[in-house]
C-alpha cells in the first residue's frame, strides 16, 4: 500500500532522497510489524519516524541534538494531516519529537531504535541502544560510508549486538542489529 508523507526539510536532513534514508527506511518496512514502540535518534525533518508510523507504530519518539531540527519535525509533523495513520498517533499523543543528546536521558524501551547519523556519533549510542531496546527488537544504523564499515561493525561486536542484516545502496551502508546472546 502506499502512504503519502508531506516534507519541507527545512534546514533539516532528511527528505527521503538520500541513499541512507531509503536504506533506513526499508530496514523499518522489513522488522516492522505493528504496535511497535519506535526510537528516532537524529531525527532531522522526521521522515523516518512519519515512516514508522505509517509501519504500524504505536508510539514514536524522535529526538535530535539541533534544535531547528526539532522544529522542522515539529513543522513537519503538522502536514500529515492527510494521513490517516499519522494523525492517530497525533490524536493519541504517541508521537512527538524532543531535543536530546543521542539517548542520553531517555528510560522509555523501544521495539526499534532507528539513528540514520554518523558513524563516530553512532558508536555513542551503542551502550545506552543495548539498554532500551527490548528483548528481540531491532538497532538499525544508518548513514555509513562503506569505509567506515568496519569501525562500526566493531562497535556492534564491542556492545554484544549481532548483524541481522547488512544493506548496501552505492557508497552507504545500513545495519540491522539484534542483542547478541547474553550468555
Amino acid at each position: 500500500f502506499e502512504q503519502v508523507i508531506f516534507m519541507d526539510p527545512g534546514v533539516a536532513f532528511g527528505t527521503g532522497n538520500h541513499p541512507t534514508t531509503r536504506l533506513s527506511a526499508q530496514a523499518l518496512e522489513m522488522v516492522m510489524q505493528g504496535g511497535e514502540t519506535v526510537l528516532d535518534v537524529g531525527t532531522g525533518t522526521g521522515i523516518l519516524s512519519f515512516i514508522a508510523s505509517v509501519f504500524g507504530a504505536k508510539e514514536v519518539l524522535g529526538m535530535d541534538f539541533d534544535p531547528q531540527a526539532v522544529n522542522a519535525a515539529i513543522n513537519n509533523l503538522n502536514a500529515q494531516k492527510n494521513n490517516e495513520m499519522i494523525n492517530q498517533l497525533i490524536d493519541a499523543q504517541k508521537i512527538r519529537f524532543i531535543e536530546n543528546d543521542l539517548l542520553k536521558g531517555i528510560d522509555q524501551t523501544a521495539d526499534v531504535i532507528v539513528a540514520n547519523i554518523l558513524p563516530h556519533i553512532l558508536v555513542d549510542l551503542f551502550s545506552d541502544a543495548h539498554k532500551l531496546l527490548n528483548d528481540n527488537g531491532y538497532l538499525i544504523l544508518g548513514g555509513i560510508l562503506n569505509e567506515k564499515a568496519s569501525f562500526i561493525e566493531e562497535g556492534i561486536e564491542t556492545h554484544n549486538f549481532e548483524i541481522y542484516q547488512k544493506t548496501q545502496m552505492r557508497e552507504w551502508v545500513n545495519y540491522i542489529v539484534v542483542k547478541g546472546d547474553m550468555d
